[in-house]
């Protein structure tokens, strides 16, 4: 998806390459602990006013005008850039 936005995007054109699936940052996190094996050390605050519960990135801009049709979960997407990450 980024190297098809790079090449048949217009100058400045935006894309969100996403899975689509809606989220919470409760979630995320989670899938990370469990990536990495052990607890991440969060600091927990009460929720500011306009704090997004949840988010899903659109990438309908991307499929219409690339063909971009995600293949990836955000659980491997995250273990990858976790295997990644301990291998530098």
């Amino acid at each position: 998806g980024t190297i098809q936005a790079l090449s048949a995007g217009d100058p400045g054109e935006v894309f969100n390459i996403a899975g689509g699936e809606e989220r919470t940052i409760n979630e995320a996190l989670a899938i990370i602990e469990a990536g990495v094996g052990k607890p991440l050390n969060i600091s927990r605050h009460p929720a500011a006013r306009g704090d997004q519960e949840r988010t899903r990135g659109d990438s309908s801009r991307a499929q219409e005008k690339l063909g971009f049709i995600s293949n990836t979960r955000l659980e491997d997407g995250l273990g990858e850039q976790i295997k990644w990450q301990q291998n530098l």
